[in-house]
């Protein structure tokens, strides 16, 4: 690996071997953020879903 970088930098300079680097580095943790957001809405849908269930059991009736 530190071959490589060495070998990439000699070639194409320091500034496109950061931006390469650090576009790397960005897209790997905003595909990991996207996963974690989804499983967090899965989880709050499933917690609402079960509150509701919960909070109809328990509701007052309404004499209307």
């Amino acid at each position: 690996m530190d071959e490589a970088v060495t070998r990439l930098i000699g070639n194409v300079g320091f500034p496109i071997a950061a931006f390469l680097m650090l576009y790397r580095l960005v897209t790997g943790t905003l595909a990991e953020n996207t996963r974690a957001v989804q499983e967090l809405r899965a989880a709050v849908t499933e917690l609402r879903a079960a509150l509701v269930r919960a909070a109809g059991d328990k509701a007052p009736k309404d004499d209307g």
